[in-house]
Parts: structure tokens; C-alpha cells; sequence
């Protein structure tokens, strides 16, 4: 009876653990690469991915990312809103960075409209996320070119 048991409770682990991998966020949408640095990005080029972004995740690891696509060039904003993390956030235009917004902190607590709005300088096609303090550690500045790779 015992072993039955342990064989149910092994193959519902195994199967939680799939469903887990299947449902989680995934960061294997392709690969940039900036300043020789390479993440493993997940893409947001849908409106409704783009409204959610990192929104209510936990965590973002060193070495991924979430880069969000435009249709168009525009001036975007970006909030925190329901971040548990702090993020850089780099603004990219034809494949160049044109601007940076450096450790943006959560600011939990605070209603909608109490959120502060981070919006480029200049037009952009494409923002990546990063967590807070990567682009000083990876020595990031304006006009370095990203690599996108599928």
C-alpha cells in the first residue's frame, strides 16, 4: 500500500512540476546582446503583453530580460505597476540605445494615478527590461547596439 502511495504522490509531483514549465513565464523568446552582455529575453510585441510587462512577477534573473516591440515609434510610458522588483529600462530605437531609466523602484501602495510614469526622451521601437542596476554593472550607455537574435 505504501509503495502505491509514493508511485501516486511521484507522478502528481511530475506532473505539477510539467504544468509548472508549460504555465511559467518563459525567457526563450530569442537572445540580445548589448555591450557583449547576452540575455535570454522574453518578447512582449502584443498590446496586451506589453500592458502586463514583468507585472506580478517575483523575480527577473541576471541574465534574462523582457524586451517589448512597437509597431511604431513612439513615446511609450511605463509604470510600476504591481512590480516586486526594482528594473532598468533600456530605450532602444533602430537597434541603438537612445536613452536610460535606471533603477525604478516598486512603489507599492500607492493608487494608479499615483504612479510615476517613465517615458523615453525621443521616440523609441522597443524597450528592454532589465533588473535594477544592470546597466551600471554592464557599463551601459547611449548608443551601444543591440543584437537582437531569434
Amino acid at each position: 500500500m505504501n509503495k502505491v502511495i509514493i508511485l501516486l504522490f511521484s507522478v502528481a509531483f511530475a506532473a505539477a512540476a510539467c504544468n509548472l514549465q508549460e504555465t511559467g513565464s518563459s525567457y526563450n523568446d530569442g537572445t540580445v546582446e548589448l555591450a557583449g552582455k547576452k540575455l535570454n529575453i522574453e518578447l512582449a510585441d502584443t498590446q496586451d503583453e506589453r500592458a502586463v510587462g514583468l507585472s506580478g512577477r517575483e523575480e527577473l534573473n541576471e541574465n534574462q530580460g523582457m524586451l517589448f516591440v512597437f509597431d511604431e515609434p513612439s513615446r511609450p510610458g511605463f509604470w510600476m505597476k504591481n512590480m516586486k522588483f526594482g528594473i532598468d529600462i533600456i530605450w532602444i530605437r533602430d537597434s541603438h540605445v537612445v536613452d536610460i531609466s535606471s533603477n525604478l523602484e516598486p512603489e507599492p501602495g500607492r493608487e494608479d494615478y499615483q504612479l510615476k510614469l517613465y517615458q523615453p526622451t525621443v521616440e523609441i521601437d522597443s524597450v528592454l527590461e532589465v533588473n535594477a542596476g544592470w546597466i551600471k554593472k554592464n557599463h551601459i550607455q547611449i548608443g551601444e547596439v543591440m543584437k537582437l537574435q531569434p
